[in-house]
């Protein structure tokens, strides 16, 4: 009679490694799938999110304006309330900011959850070109026309061409105006109650009217500040009794003229 054999159990300690073996296949398999499936989990809740009532536009803030109205940007820039914030057109807003005549540039940003942050750098005066009848271009240094006016700003520099008048839109540049421009950017503080206004001729080149309707003549733009100190030095030290002319072109020289007969 053959003796019938069974199998041998596993001792206790090798059983349970192998348990623990394959616990931590398991896991690792798992740890795998989660590495692949988290960054497309993370996204599909962040565009839930994005798409939610919580991230629509219920504010516009604008930064940099003094000088052009916020609400005036804020039409410009046409940010539909309640908009899915993803989904406004930073770049359509920035042009359309920019068109405002007031506006050098303009930038804009999502503030999330909900707002629209407009920042803009302003155009600033720099002088004021009189146009036709009694109309004023208020103009940035670029010769840009800010805005048209009944009358000029007293603060600014007065700018008027020989011939016809100035005539342009707002947001248009005046390249007639440019050297004017610079000479009114460029003019010190202590000749601004001496000058009058800037005179422009047909080719561009400015002269200055002074009190007393003296005229200061300046030629090109070359050397600015120079000739401006020449003027500001002629203008305390002559008698400017019939003062006609001061010619600064060659600073270091400068010629007075005076007006013939006059007492």
């Amino acid at each position: 009679m053959s003796a019938t054999t069974h199998p041998r159990s596993a001792h206790p300690r090798f059983r349970d490694r192998r348990q623990n073996v394959t616990a931590e296949v398991e896991r690792q398999r798992w740890a795998r799938y989660f590495t692949l499936l988290s960054p497309v989990l993370v996204a599909v809740a962040l565009l839930g999110a994005m798409r939610s009532p919580l991230a629509e536009v219920d504010r516009v803030e604008i930064t940099g304006a003094g000088l052009v109205p916020t609400a005036a940007i804020e039409q410009s820039a046409r940010v539909a309330p309640g908009a899915q914030l993803i989904d406004v057109d930073l770049a359509g807003i920035e042009q359309r900011v920019r068109a405002l005549p007031g506006v050098a540039t303009a930038s804009a940003r999502r503030d999330w959850p909900n707002g629209i942050v407009i920042t803009v750098t302003e155009r600033l005066p720099v002088a004021a070109v009189a146009g036709p009848g009694s109309s004023w271009l208020t103009v940035d240094l670029t010769g840009t026309v800010i805005k048209a006016t009944t009358s000029p700003n007293p603060a600014l520099p007065v700018i008027r061409f020989d011939g016809d008048p100035a005539l342009a839109a707002p947001g248009a540049e005046m390249e007639r105006a440019s050297a004017a421009v610079a000479a009114a950017d460029a003019m010190p503080f202590d000749l601004v109650d001496w000058i009058t206004e800037i005179a422009v001729d047909d080719g561009g080149i400015a002269r200055f009217r002074l009190v007393g309707d003296a005229d200061a003549v300046f030629g090109d733009q070359q050397g600015l500040a120079d000739k401006y100190v020449s003027l500001a030095t002629v203008l305390s030290r002559v008698d400017r009794t019939c003062l006609d002319r001061i010619d600064v072109r060659v600073p270091e020289a400068p010629v007075v003229t005076r007006r013939p007969n006059c007492e």
